[in-house]
């Protein structure tokens, strides 16, 4: 499969999950520091699911390819 998609193919699929990587860290970093506790309920379940997003984007990439 890495031989059949087009580097620029690979390009954008690393975006997205740089993307949502920066995203998921954000919400975990900064999530906590909010007095309310229904906000950092909120920016807790934000995390799980960009964390959800990031392992979507990583099955579209070939494990086999360093």
């Amino acid at each position: 499969m890495k031989n059949q998609a087009s580097p620029i193919s690979k390009a954008y699929i690393l975006t997205l999950m740089a993307g949502e990587q920066q995203t998921h860290n954000f919400y975990k970093a900064y999530g906590f520091q909010y007095g309310s506790p229904e906000l950092r309920e909120i920016y807790a379940e934000i995390a799980e699911v960009e964390e959800e997003h990031v392992t979507q984007y990583e099955s579209l990439m070939d494990p086999t390819e360093t």
